[in-house]
């Protein structure tokens, strides 16, 4: 229609040389990196599936992620592989020997006190930190009401 010597457009733009700017994008990945960090979980939860009993307190120590995990049939897990007693024995002679022995013990709401007691004895035996792990209340406290007693 127009023929295309009369068509010449010309523009004040002018292109920009030199290096792309890289702190503006350092920054951005850096508070990336520290929303998933802020975001993430730092104790590990582990396969094993328990029902933890409830408690109204909660605290966050830093330990390492040594687990012992009971289920309610008293199946025994350290972090996730099966072991008999003996076997946990040795794991917690070797954990002894770490800079900061702890574990972690997971005990569902329906295992053998017992079961619970011997393995938190066995860790003292080899001067282990061991911290329970409940789960937060789902529903209000239970508090007791006007007829409770304790008898003697």
């Amino acid at each position: 229609m127009f023929p295309e010597s009369t068509l010449r457009i010309k523009t004040r733009l002018k292109p920009i040389s030199g290096a792309i700017e890289l702190t503006p994008l350092i920054d951005v990945l850096f508070l990336l990196l520290i929303f998933f960090i802020v975001a993430s979980s730092f104790i590990q939860v582990w396969g094993i599936n328990v029902s933890l009993p409830e408690t109204e307190h909660r605290s966050a120590w830093g330990v390492g992620k040594n687990v012992i995990t009971v289920q309610a049939d008293g199946m025994i897990f350290f972090n996730d592989h099966p072991v008999n007693i003996e076997g946990l024995k040795r794991n917690l002679q070797n954990l002894h020997n770490s800079h900061v022995p702890s574990i972690i013990l997971r005990a569902d709401e329906k295992t053998h006190y017992a079961q619970v007691v011997n393995i938190i004895s066995l860790a003292s035996t080899y001067e282990i930190v061991t911290l329970l792990s409940t789960s937060t209340p789902t529903k209000t406290a239970k508090v007791p009401d006007e007829n409770f007693s304790v008898q003697e």
